[in-house]
């Protein structure tokens, strides 16, 4: 396929609310509301984030991007969510 750009986000573990119930990723996500501020320096990548920061993270890359292919990690999407 000729796409003109292609983006990829790489977030951590999503949270929200899901009409599935997965047991593992709702504990999960209980626990990473409490120890997200452990994750610092080269771990921030894994911490959680809103699927809300996502979504809005994905609005801006999509309507800012200029390159080929691009690929954000937590860091760059919460900064691109704050913009958006």
């Amino acid at each position: 396929m000729n796409f003109n750009s292609f983006i990829i986000l790489q977030p951590s573990l999503l949270l929200g609310n899901r009409k599935e119930i997965r047991l593992a990723e709702k504990s999960a996500m209980y626990l990473m509301r409490f120890l997200n501020w452990l994750f610092v320096g080269p771990l921030k990548k894994y911490k959680a984030i809103s699927a809300e920061h996502v979504a809005k993270a994905m609005l801006f890359a999509a309507i800012n991007s200029s390159s080929n292919k691009q690929t954000y990690s937590f860091i760059e999407i919460e900064r691109m969510a704050k913009k958006y």
